[in-house]
């Protein structure tokens, strides 16, 4: 726990430095990035804060309007040595500062607040709003310990919101970071099952829930439930199904709900089964049938409709294989929704895309002029997977990883998101919080993620790189900026960016990605031009119309960001010169890359195949097991002169195959790959 506490605080140094927050808001980011992730907080917004007030530091809220739940998150970010433990009577003492603060200071002082003061939204939804919210969660976001045998919820009711304390602390990160939290949510019940399968890989059971008992469950965990695809596509997706709800309004149809629906598919890490009922279930996730427990709850909560008669057919799998567990998961809610009209972009996580940054990311260097660098930029396709990658390294092996990996050059999927959909003009979509903006990033790029597409090569690693430098470096500029009121930085930085653009490209200009690559940061010049930008677009963003009393709210609107370019901008382009290229320039940069990257991709597939050849399957091989299947009547079909391929490369006749062979061999590898064929 030592050096998971030392890694977070040396994480911290550098997002304070590289980002210009404090420690408290840096442990904040850290933290509610990987909450909302996980599913343990909605995909709406966390609303920055940063405030002190008597003595407490209220980083950030949330608004869960689906479940009619207000989170806060308040920060404690210590400096010692090691980290400090905490006890069930601190959180006393804690929650009740908690209280007094949010439910009777705030009121008082609601008018004191400067405008444009965030704080204000918190307090009107508190005071003024508070008939929107049936339970508030007061986070206690901490880098020290908790230890306790106390399994008491602190809870308390006022008027009539339910308040609950719940504590993020250093051992529930370190079990997120290794994927282990989720394990720990175990459900209660008692469930009258059919075992119907049972081997060492997976055993499945069959069962139906009342409407009742799903929609509890879901009250009690939300879309923590929801496997990770799932949330993706529900975020996209209107979350109540027409006919599912029409199915529940009718006093005819209600009854026969068990029969027209699907029912739900889910798997589970353990299930405790004996004499034909399930007493407990740990880790359940749904990976087909969120739209069902979402119009459901719908219906139950926000309508008060009635689902009595109503049950749901469910099947659940628990995987026994746990060093494969998430990849089956992902199988597994990828081809239980193959029935539904589910897009590519609704599974980013096992796309060609994905896959291939990954890739690119272990390859290209960092350029350093006149040197010759050993940096990369690690791309983390798995959440923890840059920690989890030093974990068992030695000393001098973890100094190397960390020499060619610096902390500073981690990003993600919601890093390339931001910056991408900010600097292609959807300010509006950043602003919704980074699950809704990496939804509509995976959708917008849909068209990369076919196999072997030559769009995904270096150039577009560079360029993803240059945008998220871009974007860290517009967050600093806004946070150290005098005109800075100290909210709404977030919503500030994509606006500043979308707004330059939208100015450049009326011009048929565009940044120069590879400049900002080759130097890893934006020159000063850069710097000053979109620090006047930022000024502007702040003072708009925190006046907005008499109407939009909830600003983080409005900036999640078309209207927001259309009446930003109503306003008059200016640039001065004799400043920037190269800082830009032309239309055509990127045009011929990204034709040069495909070009290279058909090269690349036919060398890759050579020694890719050259690997598989010698590659043993138990006591068979690759070439016999694809060629095995492809001869069975299940197999799809495929042409004579890929046939004729297959057929020399099964018979050894192809010692060193031609880059024809070797892409037809890959395709036909994907081909059956899609269809379910496995060889490992």
């Amino acid at each position: 726990m030592i050096e998971i506490y030392n890694d977070l605080q040396e994480d911290i140094s550098i997002k304070n430095e590289v980002e210009s927050y404090t420690s408290s808001q840096s442990l904040f980011h850290i933290y509610s990035d990987i909450l909302q992730e996980a599913g343990l907080v909605g995909e709406e917004n966390i609303i920055e804060i940063n405030s002190m007030q008597s003595n407490t530091i209220i980083s950030g809220y949330s608004r869960d309007l689906e479940r009619k739940r207000l989170n806060i998150f308040c920060t404690h970010c210590s400096f010692e040595s090691k980290a400090v433990k905490i006890y069930f009577k601190d959180l006393q003492k804690t929650f009740s500062s908690f209280i007094e603060l949010f439910m009777n200071y705030l009121k008082v002082y609601i008018q004191d607040f400067d405008t444009g003061d965030p704080i204000i939204e918190l307090a009107e939804d508190l005071h003024n709003r508070s008939k929107n919210y049936s339970n508030l969660t007061l986070w206690y976001l901490t880098n020290n310990s908790y230890s306790s045998r106390a399994e008491e919820i602190l809870t308390q009711d006022h008027s009539d919101l339910n308040i609950e304390f719940k504590v993020f602390d250093l051992n529930a990160y370190s079990k997120l970071i290794k994927d282990q939290l989720k394990s720990e949510i175990r459900i209660r019940t008692e469930i009258k099952a059919i075992k119907v399968i049972d081997n060492d890989f997976y055993t499945s059971y069959l069962f139906s829930l009342s409407a009742y008992e799903l929609v509890k469950f879901y009250d009690d965990f939300g879309k923590t439930l929801l496997e990770s695809n799932v949330r993706t596509f529900l975020s996209l997706k209107r979350k109540v199904n027409k006919g599912i709800h029409n199915t529940i309004m009718s006093d005819i149809d209600r009854p026969f709900f068990f029969a027209y629906n699907n029912g739900i598919t889910a798997t589970a890490n353990n299930v405790e089964f004996e004499n034909g009922n399930i007493s407990s279930i740990k880790d359940l996730q749904i990976v087909n049938g969120g739209q069902t427990i979402s119009t459901l709850y719908n219906a139950w909560k926000s309508d008060n409709n009635t689902l009595d008669e109503i049950f749901v057919q469910v099947k659940l799998s628990v995987i026994h294989l746990e060093n494969q567990y998430s990849e089956f998961i992902s199988r597994i809610s990828r081809y239980a929704n193959t029935q539904n009209k589910v897009n590519e972009s609704d599974f980013f996580g096992s796309s060609y895309y994905h896959k291939k940054m990954k890739k690119l990311s272990t390859k290209i260097r960092v350029s350093i002029p006149g040197n010759i660098s050993t940096q990369k930029w690690f791309y983390e396709r798995l959440r923890g997977e840059y920690q989890n990658d030093q974990m068992y390294k030695k000393e001098s092996q973890k100094k190397a990883f960390l020499k060619e990996y610096p902390k500073t050059n981690v990003f993600d999927k919601i890093a390339i998101s931001k910056a991408y959909l900010s600097v292609e003009q959807h300010p509006h979509l950043v602003s919704k919080g980074a699950q809704l903006c990496f939804a509509e990033f995976a959708k917008r790029v849909s068209d990369l993620y076919q196999e072997g597409s030559e769009e995904v090569n270096d150039y577009l690693f560079k360029k993803n790189v240059a945008q998220i430098i871009l974007f860290r470096s517009v967050e600093r500029i806004v946070g150290q900026a005098e005109w800075y009121t100290k909210g709404y930085r977030a919503q500030t930085v994509t606006y500043t960016i979308a707004i330059f653009n939208n100015l450049i490209r009326e011009r048929k200009l565009i940044i120069n990605w590879l400049k900002i690559w080759e130097s890893q940061k934006i020159s000063q010049k850069f710097e000053n031009e979109l620090s006047d930008l930022g000024a502007k677009i702040h003072e708009i963003l925190i006046n907005p119309p008499e109407f939009e009393t909830n600003i983080g709210t409005y900036c999640k609107k078309p209207a927001c960001w259309n009446r930003i370019k109503e306003h008059t901008f200016k640039i001065n382009f004799d400043q920037l010169g190269d800082e830009l290229d032309t239309i055509d320039q990127e045009k011929d940069k990204k034709i040069e890359a495909k070009k290279n990257q058909k090269i690349y991709s036919g060398i890759e597939a050579q020694i890719e195949i050259l690997k598989l050849g010698e590659k043993k399957v138990g006591k068979s091989d690759v070439p016999t097991e694809l060629m095995t299947y492809y001869n069975s009547k299940y197999a799809p079909g495929i042409t004579d002169i890929q046939r004729n391929v297959l057929q020399s490369w099964f018979q050894g006749r192809i010692g060193y195959p031609s880059e024809k062979q070797a892409g037809i061999l890959i395709k036909l590898l994907q081909k059956a790959e899609n269809e379910g064929f496995r060889y490992e």
